[in-house]
């Protein structure tokens, strides 16, 4: 993000020595409080053709974080957050261009404020910047960030590999992906041969018992017996929300608490993908169900079964990004500011394939990219940890596919 910043303020300064260019702190949390307060967290980043440098846009371009902080406001079309619009919708009175830097739910709301700010008629461009290690925002081939959680996430992986074979044991290791698998599938993918043992996604059906004879196949001789006297070892890498479609067999086993299990119960309950951020109930509890289900089908085979859990998602959100997330970050923030100032609005700048090209809001708020659970870059993982079709059910449902957007996978 900070590269990002970079070069917003740099192409400014190009442009005009003599325009001001503002960071809020906390990003649309700023701006949705009352007047004053918005100010208190306003900062001058350029002005007089200088970059205002005690912030830090020069000296952190190639750091990880954001020398602006972030927060995330969802739903502002929601009746709860109708102060937070008004607040918004009047603070952002007398900017010129206000570039939002973020997910699909800071995507949603640039596209709804911009859609209120022009039934108000108010001037003023409003300029997506796409931010996710997830890559799950549509339209964006590969977002700035995950190129770099990939790479440590399969550091991460090579080192705990060496962990579980000197000391016998289950390692489950949770990262990122709300909806989407690309930061687990690349990463197994990206991994050396036998070290991972699985890959749990939330678009590909598993159940628990297909996840523990996949497990259970590093043990088995040629004739399928199982050699009971070994110590179980191996890897299951999964996303935030890879629900088995067997949780119910599990839930009431697994040690969650009331809250945990709210949550699991909305998320099954829902007709369309999870909207939004995952929470902390429900990512614990798939990371709970997971290891339980993991330990209750091992059990009936070895006498011990020694699990540990790792879940590194904030060191990959804290790491240096790559050469290439620092270029492509500078290069999205000089283009969001050439088109803005060529009269652009309502729009996220991203790149797709080789090239870079601007695509409406109000069409990156249709819903999230995944990864199609028959095509063939899925099955391409499943080669890799020879998982095949052992997660596979009977019963696939179909809840927790994104709607209409299959076709817009790359």
């Amino acid at each position: 993000m900070n590269a990002v910043i970079d070069g917003i303020v740099r192409r400014h300064e190009a442009y005009d020595s003599n325009s001001r260019v503002y960071g809020f702190r906390y990003g649309l949390r700023a701006l949705s409080q009352v007047s004053q307060k918005m100010l208190d967290d306003r900062i001058l980043l350029s002005t007089d053709g200088k970059v205002a440098t005690s912030m830090g846009t020069v000296t952190h371009v190639s750091q990880g974080g954001s020398v602006l902080g972030t927060f995330r406001l969802d739903r502002l079309d929601s009746p709860k957050n109708k102060n937070q619009l008004e607040h918004l919708l009047n603070n952002i009175e007398g900017l010129d261009v206000l570039y939002v830097i973020g997910g699909d739910g800071s995507m949603k709301a640039a596209n709804f404020l911009s859609m209120e700010a022009k039934r108000l008629g108010r001037p003023i461009s409003i300029v997506g910047i796409p931010k996710t290690m997830d890559n799950d925002i549509l339209w964006v081939w590969q977002s700035f960030g995950f190129a770099t959680a990939v790479e440590k996430a399969r550091e991460i992986i090579n080192s705990l590999s060496t962990e579980v074979q000197s000391n016998p044991r289950i390692c489950v290791l949770q990262l990122f992906g709300s909806v989407s698998g690309f930061v687990v599938s690349h990463a197994v993918l990206s991994s050396q041969s036998d070290q991972c043992d699985v890959a749990l996604i939330p678009e590909a059906h598993f159940t628990i018992k297909g996840l523990a004879d996949k497990l259970l196949s590093r043990f088995r001789d040629d004739q399928g017996k199982i050699d009971e006297s070994q110590l179980p070892w191996g890897m299951v890498v999964m996303a935030e929300t890879a629900i088995p479609d067997d949780a119910d067999t599990y839930k009431n086993e697994a040690g969650l608490s009331g809250d945990e299990l709210a949550a699991l119960d909305t998320y099954q309950a829902e007709d369309s993908y999870l909207d939004g951020q995952t929470s902390d109930e429900l990512r614990s509890a798939s990371l709970k169900l997971v290891v339980h289900g993991i330990r209750r089908e091992l059990t009936r085979h070895f006498e011990t079964v020694g699990i540990f859990t790792n879940e590194p998602r904030h060191i990959l959100r804290a790491t240096n990004p790559s050469f290439s997330d620092i270029i492509i970050g500078q290069r999205l923030g000089a283009l969001a500011v050439d088109n803005a100032m060529a009269g652009y609005a309502s729009f996220m700048v991203s790149q797709w394939l080789t090239e870079f090209v601007l695509v409406p809001l109000r069409l990156v708020s249709l819903g999230r990219k995944r990864i199609p659970e028959d095509g063939i870059f899925w099955k391409s993982v499943w080669a890799k940890t020879d998982q095949g079709n052992l997660l596979a059910t009977s019963d696939c449902r179909d809840k927790h596919s994104a709607p209409d957007s299959s076709a817009m996978n790359p």
